[in-house]
């Protein structure tokens, strides 16, 4: 096979240049991607969404007419029981038929050669996904992604411009999204390398998740503290929350919000108990980041109104005592209700993570201390939801001064 002589831009290069790369060539944007994306076309817009029906991601990319080459690819590399099964979310940036046509002219093969090489087909479309759902928001915040390839990754030039990259600066213009269940598809103009050319391809070796110990034994009977023995019937969440030192951006959301008396009345011993997800002090600083408050400070989001600030506090609060041996893969609906949406949580042995429409999440530790029908888990990230309005104009202006 020919090698593929385009544009190219290493990994720490890539953010800063791979979004310029619009001259024709292999890797490159084509001149006729840019020409015929329209100015106001939004390649993010989901242009399907697949509810949590059952719909395995291989059965959306079957749905998909321009996929066909990608749907034989997958069966060739081994990959469709992976897609049609994966227990837990993936992010799918998906060639096209003319992807891989225009791939293929470059490199010089053709399908038959590509597919005479199974092992090596099967890496190239491992580097194509991710191990999580991500969002479009997320894809427009973030510049980089792991992939399925271990320590490799793909790129998003930001501020977003439509496109993705690979290691080796094979660029791809965005498409179409599709969401399924929590899972995404995003249809691209060419086929990412994480090398130079399919000869020339770096050593292979599956990522895997980190396994993360929750820390925290299930109680071994009704009423018993996240310790496994006696509890203290006349403790709450908040003396929960106060015994770790890096919880106090959450406590004072909650002193700000409110909101002690209505956690301290859910967590009573004589009710059903309480499961509070809590961000750890510097999920909130990445959040406020992320959403562009002030100085990137988590003091923003003391600044949302009552309400607002109720809400995203309650969507971290499932009102039923869940410890890990209760904790099960599904649906939760919060004490936010409807105005922040049901969590979603994958729980293996050793890994939890949690997913929102707008947030990925990961617990990574929790507190054993012995409270009643309380059961608080740590988490990497702040479960926003899907509208949260900026702080008001006047606020902004006055902490720039």
């Amino acid at each position: 096979m020919a090698r593929a002589s385009g544009p190219r831009c290493s990994a720490l290069a890539a953010l800063a240049v791979c979004g310029l790369l619009l001259a024709a060539g292999p890797g490159g944007i084509r001149a006729e991607d840019s020409a015929s994306a329209s100015p106001e076309a939004d390649p993010l817009k989901l242009s399907d969404q697949i509810g949590c029906d059952g719909t395995s991601v291989l059965s959306a990319l079957t749905m998909t007419p321009e996929l066909r080459a990608l749907r034989a690819s997958l069966r060739v590399a081994g990959l469709q029981g992976r897609l049609n099964d994966e227990p837990g979310n993936v992010t799918v940036f998906a060639p096209t038929d003319r992807a891989f046509a225009e791939f293929l002219n470059d490199v010089g093969t053709d399908l038959t050669r590509l597919f005479a090489d199974p092992t090596t087909l099967r890496h190239l479309l491992l580097y194509h996904m991710l191990p999580r759902g991500v969002s479009p928001e997320q894809l427009r915040a973030a510049p980089v992604f792991q992939t399925f390839w271990a320590d490799k990754e793909v790129f998003v030039p930001q501020p977003f411009q439509g496109v993705v990259s690979g290691e080796s600066g094979t660029t791809a213009r965005i498409s179409k999204s599709v969401k399924v269940c929590n899972s995404y598809i995003y249809l691209i103009s060419y086929v990412l390398l994480p090398g130079p050319s399919l000869e020339a391809l770096p050593p292979f070796a599956e990522y895997k998740p980190p396994a993360q110990s929750i820390g925290l034994a299930a109680g071994s009977a009704a009423g018993t503290g996240g310790g496994g023995g006696a509890c203290s019937p006349n403790a709450t969440v908040l003396d929960l929350l106060q015994s770790n030192a890096n919880l106090s951006v959450l406590i004072s959301m909650v002193e700000t919000a409110k909101l002690s008396g209505a956690l301290a009345n859910a967590s009573a011993a004589s009710g059903p108990g309480v499961t509070l997800l809590a961000p750890l002090d510097e999920a909130w600083r990445e959040a406020a980041g992320r959403l562009q408050m002030p100085n990137a400070s988590a003091d923003g989001f003391r600044q949302l109104d009552s309400a607002t600030l109720r809400t995203v506090l309650l969507g971290h609060v499932i009102p039923r005592y869940l410890p890990p041996a209760k904790l099960a893969s599904q649906l939760y609906g919060t004490l936010a209700g409807p105005a922040a949406g049901p969590v979603l949580v994958s729980a293996v042995p050793g890994n939890v993570t949690l997913q929102t429409p707008t947030t990925d999440a990961r617990v990574v530790g929790a507190n054993a201390a012995d409270v009643c029908n309380v059961a608080v888990y740590l988490i990497d990230s702040v479960l926003l939801p899907a509208r949260l309005p900026a702080p008001p104009a006047e606020v902004q202006t006055k902490r720039k001064k």
